[in-house]
């Protein structure tokens, strides 16, 4: 879990972006020849976690560049359903 003081950092699309990248380069090894790992991302729709182009060119790059997923999925729960238990 990220954690920083919101006057030091902003908790826009840039920033959530990075703690997502920082998290999993943290965990992850690059994916070997024949290996396969989904990148799941839950999000509740603030604006720093939206379909945007800054969390799009993120998981692109865990997916073709760094090579640490070898496909992504995003999911948003409706209002009604509560966030999967971790």
């Amino acid at each position: 879990m990220m954690f920083w003081h919101k006057a030091i950092g902003d908790r826009g699309s840039t920033e959530i972006a990075s703690c997502l990248l920082r998290y999993v380069e943290e965990d992850y090894t690059p994916l070997r020849e024949g290996e396969e790992r989904k990148l799941v991302v839950w999000s509740d729709r603030c604006a720093g976690q939206n379909n945007n182009w800054t969390m799009d060119v993120n998981t692109v790059s865990l997916i073709d560049y760094i090579k640490l997923f070898h496909t992504s999925r995003a999911k948003v729960p409706y209002k009604w359903q509560q966030f999967p238990a971790l």
